[in-house]
């Protein structure tokens, strides 16, 4: 019988079965999708994060491989400059947020995975249902040719993002609340000189981000009037209009629309099965909050699962209760804060002259806390470290555990 079986090989899939891995759990990853994801999505390590990695000794990789962004200038109209944000304020080692493609950092992970024999990951396995009972969790796939498959372990994990089937199987009610900001993001050659630093723009006509990838690549974000199946050469086009850059159109090697929904799930844990990253939780990617939460849950889930499997006599429903408690608590103020960010970048017209002088007048006056905050570094409950912090009695089972 397998430790666990994940449900998903996203970056918070993967990095569960890591930190399972390096503790001699045996792990079985089975993913829906036949074949690997190459799509960029989400770039944003966090220096919370980077310290998980660091201790799978991951983090030098991670920064061999992506851009490590300290300075963050903010323009209104015409390029001018409101201020700006010194990330390289941030304590080290971590002094800094590392953009790096989601499918690099998927790639990096699953590499890695490779050093735990007692790890697999298989591709073209959809989850279809599952039976727990007091000892284990039989759980039910299919391949695409119709092929069943079960597989018996002491715990599932759904990782299996926002359609997650595994939070499906446990009767949680999913209504995420839709917000009217769209945007359309894309990859291109970085002909910019800027090196590692990020620009923002916040113009009457929209807002226009942009930030280096490493590899002499970087992103271009616009928001957009409508959600854009067919974007044509709408993102390069509304780039020179707002901010009167041009951007290599012909370099494009990515692009995607995407809206905003926000969710937080009602609980985290079930018995044996258990919820991490947007099978739990949906918010706006504005601020680059999402993964990182997930990769908090993945390294909370971790320790609870390791305690769980070493000392099965222990109150597992405190736990449980514990886990959802804390990370819903962490996923409830990331949600809030990407969706505060979104509110404010996200002023158009008129209004936007007042936005400006507002935002100006904050990066001048909190220089320490802009970075902080945007470094994910004053989210409760953001390691589990900080958690023992504001729980030590009830998670002493947890406290040579990391």
């Amino acid at each position: 019988m397998t430790d666990v079986v994940i449900v998903g090989a996203g970056p918070i899939g993967l990095l569960l079965a890591a930190l399972l891995g390096r503790r001699g759990r045996s792990v079985l990853v089975l993913e829906k999708k036949a074949e690997k994801s190459h799509g960029s999505n989400a770039i944003g390590i966090t220096p919370p994060s980077l310290a998980v990695l660091a201790r799978l000794g991951l983090d030098q990789a991670f920064t061999l491989w992506g851009a490590p962004i300290r300075h963050v200038t903010v323009h209104g109209p015409k390029q001018r400059v409101l201020g700006t944000v010194n990330l390289g304020s941030l304590p080290p080692p971590h002094d800094y947020i590392l953009a790096v493609p989601q499918n690099v950092t998927q790639q990096l992970l699953e590499q890695h995975l490779l050093e735990y024999s007692s790890v697999r990951v298989e591709y073209g396995w959809s989850f279809q249902s599952l039976d727990q009972d007091p000892a284990s969790v039989t759980s039910f796939f299919q391949d695409a040719g119709g092929n069943p498959r079960a597989e018996r372990s002491l715990f599932l994990v759904g990782c299996d993002g926002v359609q997650s089937l595994v939070r499906e199987a446990i009767d949680l009610g999913h209504r995420p609340r839709k917000f009217g900001s769209t945007f359309l993001m894309g990859d291109y050659a970085d002909d910019t000189g800027w090196g590692p630093d990020a620009h923002l723009f916040f113009t009457p006509q929209g807002a226009v981000e942009s930030f280096p990838l490493g590899q002499g690549r970087r992103r271009w974000i616009v928001q957009t009037e409508q959600y854009l199946e067919q974007a044509g050469t709408y993102l390069e086009d509304e780039v020179e209009a707002r901010t009167g850059l041009k951007i290599p159109a012909s370099t494009c090697t990515w692009k995607s629309p995407f809206g905003i929904h926000r969710w937080i799930s009602p609980h985290y844990a079930y018995g044996r099965v258990y919820l991490a990253g947007d099978s739990a939780h949906q918010m706006s990617p504005i601020g680059g909050q999402g993964m990182n939460t997930g990769f908090a849950d993945a390294e909370f889930l971790s320790s609870l699962l390791e305690a769980r499997i070493t000392q099965p006599q222990a109150n597992s429903e405190t736990w449980n209760r514990l886990y959802s408690a804390i990370r819903r608590r962490a996923g409830r103020v990331a949600a809030s804060r990407a969706e505060l960010s979104m509110a404010i970048g996200t002023v158009r017209g008129s209004a936007s002259g007042l936005r400006n002088t507002l935002l100006g007048l904050v990066l001048k006056l909190f220089p320490r806390f802009v970075p902080r905050h945007f470094g994910m570094l004053t989210i409760p409950g953001r390691s589990l470290a900080e958690a023992k912090r504001h729980h030590p009695r009830t998670l002493f089972a947890l406290k040579e555990l990391s």
